[in-house]
């Protein structure tokens, strides 16, 4: 099957060099510096090299905690000595059942420096896919936190005759048979025996030891237990850093699950680096924003899309002369940016109104995000150019990468300095891209997984003659940049026999400030529709402008509601073919949506579930 390498790629154009050299000062982080052994040698180098009193911090309820890098190096070690206690051994997996905090990384640490296996659990699954990660994984412990999490694992605890170890947040009493509270877990003196123990790990664990088994959301089926070694993760963890050369930032902030590897290879790079670490869930993100000020973060393209939409909505209440004023001064600051960003220098002419910009506009929205946030290090989708180049214009790099778990999860990433809008950026150096005849991306390199756990057949339909089937479609343009188009299983194909990758057209119709979520719907129908979550605060305002008052249900029914979104469509398909476009549409409410059936953790969505869940209300759309 002929296919195009692409590992080798022009880089290292005139254009970009000028480019590079006029951008900041930058330098290799991973420069003069020995390469990691392993994971336990990572936290080892961490605790030797730095000292903050004030590292890992936690947001929760508006309430904040503080840890010492002394506190989280104690806690690691007492842990380590006590899951050895409980008679767990080198090679049993652990699971991790927890929201961001540093107890996560704490676990984290300590299971891999006692040579066991982490298992990561979603925080927001259902009793049915827990029990089937702590059961295909055969877990003989596991770490949780919340309420929500003791609740599920207490309903399904009885079918999990290996789960010996239960460690529980200190909310709860360890009454039960095995279950202890954390600080009974860490309250040991980890003594000069346990630090020992952790040395002797960091020399002897090979490179192809199991580090952990990351599930997948399971969008297309059960999840699969990706097999990721310490050489795997390390590996990719190098690559990103010396493609990521920015200036060692002073904070840094972790709100996306760490159970996904892409928050936790991040975060892996904060320690590496020592930088300090502020955690959250989402709902605390505003909270931790305002008091810890971080310089990067990683995120999501739908925390994007929100941020966006909150500014958009916020300009749409003011008078019409400040609005036109507002939208003006957005044109001009992403005019000075260029269509792609990667060599381009901006006419000098620009560069008054886009001083004008900042100070009115974009400044603001920065100090709503702390006033620090230079870094936004974005993957799980495709991102959109408007919102790539809105936050640019605003002054946060938007560094957008590409990976799934099975890659640790990287494959390809931005630099700082050679940012292409539109793009995931170019592979990793040690990382070799294909496009397939059908144009699915293959991978190779040392970041790819061992395989699925206990899934020989699945791992042969991914892994074949070395290279890594992602079922991503893509290409690769002129420079190297890698551009991501849709996903293999999920292309609709229309009764024309047309090709629409469905996510693409998605975040156009989202980019309408009344369209809050959408799905395509269609696959082998003559034309394409759209099921969508109308953003009920805006639509409302708009309504109210006009001296309309609709209560709930009537925004549902409304002819003028419908008419509304009809243009909506109109308006953000218009530069699309037409068989991409979706002609028809039905609106449902948000919570309809948010149910682990239709949804995986980490929000995308399962296709078919969706269709059969909503067949008869797809149906009238085509009837």
């Amino acid at each position: 099957m002929p296919e195009t390498e692409t590992r080798r790629y022009p880089s290292e154009s005139s254009q970009m060099k000028q480019h590079a050299e006029a951008g900041q000062t930058s330098f290799n982080l991973t420069q003069g510096r020995e390469s990691f052994r392993n994971l336990v040698d990572l936290f080892l180098r961490f605790v030797e090299q730095y000292s903050h009193q004030q590292f890992a911090c936690h947001v929760r309820n508006e309430q904040t905690r503080e840890l010492s890098i002394q506190t989280f190096k104690e806690s690691v070690l007492s842990l380590s000595q006590f899951l050895l206690s409980k008679g767990l051994k080198p090679g049993d997996r652990v699971a991790i059942y927890m929201e961001n905090c540093p107890e996560w990384h704490i676990s984290d640490f300590a299971i891999l420096g006692s040579r066991m296996v982490v298992v990561p659990i979603y925080p927001n699954i259902s009793p049915k896919q827990l029990l089937y990660i702590l059961e295909q994984s055969q877990c003989r412990g596991i770490i949780l936190g919340e309420t929500e999490q003791w609740k599920l694992l207490a309903s399904v605890a009885n079918r999990l005759p290996l789960l010996e170890t239960v460690i529980v947040s200190p909310l709860f009493p360890g009454q039960d048979s095995g279950v202890v509270t954390w600080d009974e877990a860490i309250a040991g003196s980890p003594g000069s025996t346990a630090l020992a123990r952790l040395q002797r790990a960091r020399a002897e664990i090979s490179p192809g030891t199991t580090a952990t088994i990351v599930y997948t959301s399971g969008t297309t089926g059960p999840p699969k237990g990706v097999v990721l070694t310490h050489a795997n993760l390390v590996s990719d963890l190098e690559q990103c850093l010396r493609r990521l050369d920015f200036q060692q930032p002073e904070q840094a902030a972790s709100f996306l699950p760490l159970s996904h590897v892409f928050e936790r290879l991040l975060c892996y790079g904060y320690f590496s680096q020592g930088v300090p670490i502020a955690y959250c869930s989402p709902p605390d993100l505003p909270t931790l924003l305002g008091k810890y000020r971080p310089v990067v973060m990683g995120c999501v393209p739908r925390a994007l899309e929100k941020i966006h939409e909150a500014v958009m909505q916020e300009i749409s209440i003011k008078p019409l002369p400040i609005r036109q004023l507002a939208r003006r001064l957005i044109q001009l600051g992403e005019s000075h940016l260029g269509e792609g960003i990667v060599g381009h220098q901006p006419p000098r002419v620009l560069s008054i109104p886009h001083r004008l910009a900042d100070r009115l506009l974009f400044s603001r929205l920065r100090q709503k995000l702390g006033g620090r946030l230079r870094f936004l290090i974005c993957g799980g989708a495709p991102l959109s150019v408007k919102l790539e180049k809105f936050f640019s214009a605003a002054g946060v790099t938007v560094v957008q990468g590409y990976g799934l778990s099975e890659a640790s999860p990287v494959v390809s990433l931005n630099a700082m300095s050679r940012v292409k809008l539109g793009t995931v950026g170019q592979p990793l150096d040690e990382t070799e891209v294909r496009i397939s005849e059908e144009g699915e991306i293959l991978v190779r390199g040392p970041q790819v997984m061992r395989g699925y756990y206990q899934d020989m057949e699945g791992t042969a339909q991914v892994i074949r003659d070395g290279w890594l089937h992602t079922g991503d479609l893509g290409y690769v343009d002129p420079f190297g940049y890698l551009v991501i188009t849709g996903r293999k299983k999920e292309m609709l194909v229309t009764a024309g026999g047309k090709n629409v990758a469905p996510a693409a057209v998605e975040s156009r119709l989202r980019e309408s400030p009344f369209i809050e979520e959408a799905v395509l719907v269609g696959d082998g129908r003559k034309f394409l529709s759209a099921l969508l979550v109308p953003n009920l605060a805006c639509l409302q305002h708009h309504l109210a402008e006009q001296g309309i008052a609709l209560a709930d249900q009537e925004l549902y029914e409304s002819d003028l509601v419908a008419k509304i979104f009809e243009n909506e469509l109109r308006r953000t398909q218009q530069d699309l073919a037409r068989y991409e476009r979706a002609k028809r549409f039905c609106l449902i409410r948000k919570e309809q949506l948010q149910i682990p059936e239709l949804m995986t953790p980490t929000q995308k969505i399962r296709r078919h579930a969706l269709e059969v869940h909503f067949k008869d209300l797809i149906e009238k759309l085509y009837s």
